[in-house]
């Protein structure tokens, strides 16, 4: 007997697995001259692309474990900038107004999260998300760490919002893998190209 769901699906979550220590794994050799000169690539073609100049609200993450870094946007930028906080008990992510790194904290996980005395921004008003993930396939299918926030998160923006997968290239892989409750990211950005998924 296969709890959770059919033999298919286990097998489709045990290769899904499979798939995110392999990555997480590659990105962690990454040197962090390699990091900072790709996120720095990465960091341009975000800058430079009409959803990012056409947005007012836009929503980072603080990088963890050779994660993309954007953090550059918050000193070069006059966009209002919010970041995520997981909210206890729950698979959501609440927002909110941050200026500086000095409001961020070390908060799930021990990834930097931003004060609860900030202006929180409700999910309604984000133009453009930088979404995170270890993996991610030119169709816009992404591979988290396995907690499910984004995707729910993700569920409740508002229809001209714009989710953008934030990767390195090595990042990128084959399509295949999404199941029912994964939500598509619309554009994927690394340091050599965007990938126009064409999710709406």
């Amino acid at each position: 007997m296969f709890l959770g769901g059919s033999p298919q699906g286990l097998l489709d979550r045990l290769a899904k697995e499979d798939l995110r220590r392999e990555i997480l794994a590659a990105r962690k050799l990454q040197t962090e001259s390699q990091v900072h000169a790709f996120s720095s690539n990465i960091l341009k073609r975000l800058v430079n692309s009409n959803v990012y100049v056409s947005s007012r609200v836009v929503a980072l993450y603080c990088p963890f474990r050779n994660e993309v870094d954007l953090l550059a946007l918050l000193r070069e930028d006059e966009k209002t900038f919010v970041f995520p906080k997981v909210v206890k008990k729950t698979r959501k992510l609440d927002f909110y107004k941050v200026s500086s790194v000095n409001d961020l904290k070390s908060g799930a996980y021990g990834i930097l999260e931003p004060e609860s005395s900030l202006e929180k921004v409700e999910i309604s008003e984000i133009d453009l998300f930088a979404v995170p993930g270890v993996a991610f396939s030119k169709n816009g299918e992404r591979i988290g760490y396995g907690g499910g926030y984004y995707d729910c998160t993700l569920s409740f923006r508002k229809e001209n919002s714009v989710a953008v997968g934030i990767a390195f290239e090595m990042q990128i892989v084959d399509p295949g893998f999404s199941q029912e409750q994964d939500i598509p990211v619309d554009t994927v950005i690394t340091e050599e190209n965007i990938y126009f998924c064409n999710n709406k």
